[in-house]
């Protein structure tokens, strides 16, 4: 719940007419969400580091990913068959897609408990009502529009990394039994020599 008043702030409404409502106003996402990056990175190199002795449970890697982008064994083991280099870069780039997303998540969540109080009839009954619906879902909707447009870019440019990652690992595999020398992270057709 902290994390939905972070996003909105906090309205504290009244019975009395006269009394004017209180509360916090909103922190707003990108703290958050740098802070959530952060911790998601380090929890996702760790488990990278940690496969390499013992399969993820699927809970672990359900706790790692967020709606729309699951972390899965396959993306693990090609992550940790990359260089340590590439390893870190796209460990990085993962954690700030996961962010994202789980972000978008709090924002949808934030959007629905705000709607739902704004039903309540003590909160109908109070003129706050219409400040919280002309002021707070405006911004929700803002901020999950600002995320999704995010999204959609980095998923552009990125195509992905976490497909990506896999996609190379399985073409670094295929080359390997078929005595093909692959790059890593270099776009190759099915069957051709390098």
């Amino acid at each position: 719940m902290e994390e939905i008043l972070d996003i909105t702030g906090e309205t504290t409404i009244t019975n009395a007419r006269a009394t004017p409502p209180a509360g916090q106003p909103p922190r707003g996402l990108s703290a958050g969400m740098h802070e959530d990056a952060s911790e998601r990175r380090e929890a996702l190199a760790e488990a990278v580091e940690e496969s390499l002795f013992r399969p993820l449970t699927a809970e672990e890697m359900e706790d790692l990913g967020a709606p729309g982008l699951a972390i899965t064994p396959s993306l693990i083991r090609a992550l940790r068959n990359m260089e340590p280099g590439l390893r870190e870069s796209a460990v990085e780039r993962i954690s700030t897609e996961i962010a994202l997303l789980r972000s978008l998540e709090k924002v949808n969540l934030a959007r629905r408990v705000i709607l739902a109080g704004a039903s309540l009839p003590e909160v109908q009954a109070s003129p706050a009502r219409e400040m919280i619906m002309q002021e707070a879902l405006p911004l929700l909707e803002s901020e999950a529009s600002l995320l999704k447009d995010e999204y959609d870019l980095r998923t552009r440019a990125a195509s992905s990394t976490a497909a990506a990652v896999i996609r190379s690992d399985i073409r670094r595999q295929q080359g390997a039994g078929s005595g093909q020398n692959l790059s890593p992270t270099a776009p190759t057709s099915q069957g051709a020599q390098q």
